[in-house]
This record gives C-alpha cells, structure tokens and sequence, in this order.
C-alpha cells in the first residue's frame, strides 16, 4: 500500500510523465491555469506596457517552448496537490530557480518530499549572444553592399513579412503563392533565420534580389543596427521583484528568463523590424496594407509595434497561415497585448475551427478567413506502401524529437522486422541528434530526403505528436496516426477539429505506444479510415479570400 502512495517525478522530463496519477493533475492545470496565467503576465507588464524591450523578452511571450514560466506553475501546483492527499515525493531538477521557489515555501517542510538537485553545465550566454550579432551582422553587410535597394516611390503599397529557411518547402510555397495573387504592388520583406551554412543564406539573397522582395536591412542605419544589438543591455532594467502568481514568488525564474539570450536573435529581428518603420515614415513611404506572419513572437510583436505606432490608420493584418496548436499559447492573442500595439489591427486564420480558439483569452479580437497559402494538398491518387514500415515525423523542437526518436528506436530494436523512416524537421536535422545512435540502427532506420508531401503519399502509419502542421497533412493524405501525448492539447487538438477517432491512436506512455502500435502495424490492412476532405479542415484558394493580400 505504501509503495502505490510513493511517486518518482523527473521535472526535467517535460514530455513524459510516467505516473499517470502525476500526468493527469498536471494537464488539468495546464488547462485550467490558461487564463489565470494570461491575466498575471498582464499584470507584471502594465508598468513595461509602452517599452518594446519588454515585450522581446522571454517572460513576455507566454511561449512554453522558450519559457518555463507556465510549466514552472502548472508543476508547483501539482505538487501542492500531490502533498495535500499524503503523497510520498521523489523529485529531481536541474533548475536552480524552482529549486529556490521551493525552499522558500512550506512546501520545502514537508517529510513526505524528498528533492535531489541535479547539477547541469549550463550553455555560455556570451557565446550564444557573440552567434547572434556575428549571424544579423554577416546578413545586415551583405544585403548594404551586394542588394539593390528598392524605392518605393508608388502609392499603396503592401508589405507582407516572409521567411527564406533551408529546405522548408512549405515557406517557399507561401512566398510564391502571394506573389501570384498580387504581382503588382506586394511586396514581401524576408527574414533570414540562425544557420551554419552562412553561404547558402546569400545565395538565397542573391537569387531573391529582385523588385519584389525588400530588404529591410536596406532601409536600416548603422546605428539602428546597434540599437538592436544593445537590447540585451537594456533588458536588464526588468530584472526587479516582480507581483506573485498567486502565492508563488516566480521572481527567480522571471529574472533568469530576462537575463537569458536563448530568444535574442528573434528580439533583434523585433526590434530592427520597429526602427524599420519608423525609417519608411521619416521618407514618406506610402503604405496601403501590412501583413505579419503572425504567430505573437518577438519578431512579429516588434513588427506590429512599429507599423501600428508609426502607421496608425493602415490595415495590419497578422495572417496566421498555419494550423491552430493551442500548446502554442502565444499564438492566442490577449487584449493588453493590443494595447500595448505588439498586435495586428487583425487576425486572418486558415480554417473556421480556429476562430473560436483565436479568442480563448481576447473575445473581442477581429479575426477573418484566408487561405492556407503553404498547405496545399494535391488531390492525385495516392498509393500506400503495404509493408512493415513506421514513418516519423518530427516537429522542430528538440526535446519533443528527442522522446520520439526514443520511443521509435526502441520500438524497432524489440521488433526487428519494422523498418522505420525518419524526417526531420527542415529546422532541427539529424546533426542536433545522437548521431551514433542513428548509425546503430542503419540497417533498420533510414533518413528521408523527400519532401513532405511526397513522404506522406506513400506512407500508412505515421508516428508524429505536437504543434506540427505534418499531422493535419498526414489526415488528409490517408495516413494512420500513432500520437504519444506528452501534453493536454496533444489530443484536444484534433477534438476541436473535429477529427474523426478512427483515423488516429493516442498513447500516454512507452507501453501504450508500443502495445498499440503493434496493433496498428498488424492491421494495417484491415483498418478503414474515414476520408477527411482538404477544405474541411482549412481553406483552399480562391477569389473571395485572397483579398487580404490586394
């Protein structure tokens, strides 16, 4: 009786909890704690609400995959909850900063928790601030003296922000797509995101040096650059004894969060993006329209801070052209956000099952449809490979992958006769991974160079979890899902949308996953999915909703 009451919980193991008692205390708060937490993050801002460094801060974003803040309380909580029905705890944490919440709390008096600190070498933050600069820098030359600049002398035009990634298909596909609908007075400004192979970034500038891409490098002083690089000194007036979430002092985790360089690429993008249009007001640059890809980053909220203070009366619009994944709760907007000007005038959403979601915390936020200009699903017939094969398809954030490839590896290495494909995300590839590991598996593992939607025409069982649009895509393309849920909205969001139950298997640990995906494998071929059509899940093109874009 005493061994069921005890419970071993590593809080470094975000996204997998094995108690199931610990996991399903866990995901209440993380879904009940939504709005509470959106209203205290409103609150340490309001003397901050008029400063942009604050809001390129990680404790500002309300991203859960850049800051600890959420977590931080959704585990407090729990285990609070754990200790009040006599609970026996173990617990270990490499965090330095909830470990001194904790002694700070009654919570650290009580027999029944036991906490073992684990020690960790933290990754130096002058290096990552020092790759940073070096990469804007390296960008910001090399647009001054090898670009042309564009003048944009014509009345009404329309700026619309755009990403160039390595081998992501799905952004290209977006840049051209916009560019068919509006040939005449669009133009797109692109951003350049951290990459190795600098060389191949200016290749991309070479090849998009034309008179539909501006520059905003090109419109950026010395000084502005400068200005965006000292954000990581200005940001340390923040640093203060911040209000309680409730009981809890979160002043620690707060301060590291402020002192941390982790989001300070996208911090200066956001700030470059403010002293870019105050640039274009100071030359008289006539606007008609903005468009943000907007998913509430530091980046986008430094765009619509600068076009909203210095162009007040032109249509802003945040066009969100990916699926709604509520694990994602920056990309819900709040309303002091839109006081505070870091939000579009509007929202344009790809589907109508994300309205409602879009005004979970800012019922009054106008939100429109437009059409899914990245997601296009070619109806062709497809055909299925029959054999004993697993696809899995990461997600772009590492820890997520790293649980992947663990369960997966493991799952072949007990079951030799499954063969297993990878594809990593076009952000995060094969060199973030144990590359031994790999290697281990070679005869059984093998790494997909093919796009996507290629990958999926052929695939039939997809393992895949998280904020990955790959999921929606593989519903469409008549895959069979296998979903480990290491969080809430992992299932809530395919509930909300709707998603027919037998077109996917929810797992909530390494036994489930294996059990049920063995199942899967063993009737593959008997197994009928329900047909779930393109424009049912997000909007095609057509005449009617591409307007946003002229």
């Amino acid at each position: 009786m005493v061994n069921n009451r005890k419970i071993q919980w590593n809080l470094d193991d975000k996204f997998h909890i094995s108690s199931p008692i610990v996991r399903n205390i866990i995901f209440k708060k993380k879904i009940n704690n939504r709005k509470a937490f959106c209203n205290w993050i409103d609150k340490i801002s309001r003397k901050f609400i008029k400063n942009l460094d604050w809001w390129v801060t990680v404790p500002s974003s309300r991203n859960p995959y850049i800051s600890d803040l959420f977590d931080s309380i959704c585990i407090l909580e729990t285990l609070e909850s754990l200790l009040k029905k006599n609970y026996i705890i173990e617990i270990k944490t490499s965090s330095e900063n909830l470990l001194e919440i904790l002694k700070k709390t009654q919570i650290n008096k009580k027999k029944n928790l036991k906490i073992y600190f684990i020690k960790k070498k933290n990754k130096s933050e002058f290096l990552l601030l020092f790759k940073n600069i070096f990469f804007y820098s390296a960008i910001y030359f090399y647009i001054k003296f090898f670009s042309k600049k564009i003048n944009l002398t014509k009345k009404n035009n329309i700026l619309v922000e755009s990403y160039f990634l390595l081998n992501f298909k799905n952004k290209e596909s977006f840049n051209k797509n916009i560019l068919k609908i509006n040939k005449k007075n669009l133009f797109l400004v692109p951003n350049f995101l951290p990459q190795k192979k600098l060389n191949l970034i200016f290749r991309i500038i070479k090849k998009i040096n034309d008179n539909k891409h501006v520059f905003r490098e090109n419109y950026l002083s010395f000084s502005d650059l400068v200005y965006s690089f000292f954000h990581f000194f200005r940001k340390k007036k923040f640093i203060t004894k911040h209000q309680r979430f409730r009981h809890w002092d979160l002043s620690p985790i707060i301060n590291n969060e402020i002192k941390s360089n982790k989001n300070y690429y996208s911090a200066i993008l956001g700030i470059a993006n403010y002293r870019f249009f105050k640039n274009l007001k100071k030359k008289n640059i006539h606007l008609s329209k903005l468009v943000s890809l907007f998913e509430n980053q530091a980046s986008s909220r430094g765009w619509c801070y600068g076009s909203r203070n210095v162009f007040p009366k032109i249509e802003n619009i945040g066009y969100q052209g990916y699926i709604n994944f509520s694990q994602y709760m920056n990309s819900h907007p709040c309303s002091y956000e839109y006081k505070a000007k870091i939000l579009p005038t509007k929202l344009a959403v790809i589907s109508k099952f994300f309205i409602k979601n879009k005004r979970e915390f800012f019922s009054k936020i106008k939100v429109i449809l437009a059409p899914a200009l990245n997601l296009k699903i070619n109806n062709k017939k497809i055909k299925k490979n029959n054999k004993n094969i697993i696809t899995l398809i990461l997600t772009g954030i590492k820890e997520i992958d790293q649980k992947l490839i663990s369960w997966s590896f493991k799952f072949v290495q007990e079951n030799m006769s499954i063969k297993l494909i990878i594809k990593f995300h076009p952000i995060l590839g094969p060199e973030s991974f144990d590359k031994q590991l790999i290697n281990n598996f070679k005869n059984q593992v093998k790494i997909s160079k093919q796009d996507i939607g290629s990958l999926l025409d052929s695939s039939k069982i997809i393992v895949s979890t998280g904020p990955t649009s790959a999921i929606f895509q593989a519903l469409l393309k008549k895959c069979y899902l296998m979903i480990p849920v290491f969080d809430p909205w992992d299932k809530l969001n395919l509930v909300n949308c709707k998603i027919p139950k037998e077109n996917y298997v929810l797992a909530f640990n390494y036994q489930d996953f294996r059990f049920k995906l063995k199942n899967m494998i063993k009737n593959k071929d008997k197994k009928k999915l329900k047909i779930i059509k393109n424009n049912y899940i997000f909007n095609t093109i057509n005449s009617k909703n591409t307007k946003i874009f002229q």
